[in-house]
């Protein structure tokens, strides 16, 4: 709910004053975060911004903006001119909300999810719909298909041996 990432992110924004150049260590936000705050937190300040601040500091920061940076210039080069470009895009403007509501680097099925996030925008943007490049590469048509089945297929059967076995 609204108040509890209120108080969650008000809580990571003054621990992460606190030590704002190095951090606390990969790792620290799944104990620091359940110590000062009255409430369970899984672990993680549920931003993903805040996850990498809080845990490698400045370094963190510049790690992520790097990153998506060099996402955002793929996204660009790839589709430029092309009918599926508001595919990867879409993805992209999704994927940005989810992980400003809620992101966590320690469970290894949510992980999974962000790799598939990050492949789906990869394919979509390898992919053309156009008619004529369907004819001459319907291989590529079908590899990209089979990848997209894969990796939901990889990712439902992670989730469900960690809601098995853990």
């Amino acid at each position: 709910n609204v108040a509890f990432r209120f108080d969650m992110y008000t809580f990571s924004a003054g621990t992460i004053l606190q030590q704002w150049f190095v951090g606390y260590g990969f790792g620290s936000t799944l104990t620091l975060l359940n110590l000062g705050l009255p409430f369970k937190t899984g672990g993680h300040p549920h931003n993903i911004v805040f996850l990498f601040w809080l845990e490698l500091g400045v370094f963190g920061a510049f790690l992520l903006a790097v990153a998506t940076a060099m996402l955002l210039f793929f996204i660009h080069n790839t589709t430029r001119g092309r009918e599926n470009a508001p595919i990867p895009w879409a993805l992209f403007a999704s994927g940005l909300v989810i992980f400003s509501l809620s992101f966590d680097l320690w469970a290894s099925d949510v992980v999974l999810t962000y790799c598939m996030w990050l492949a789906m925008i990869m394919l979509s943007c390898q992919y053309s719909n156009s008619a004529s490049s369907l004819e001459t590469n319907s291989s590529k048509s079908q590899l990209f298909h089979y990848a997209v089945l894969t990796i939901t297929a990889i990712g439902m059967a992670s989730y469900l041996v960690r809601a098995i076995i853990f």
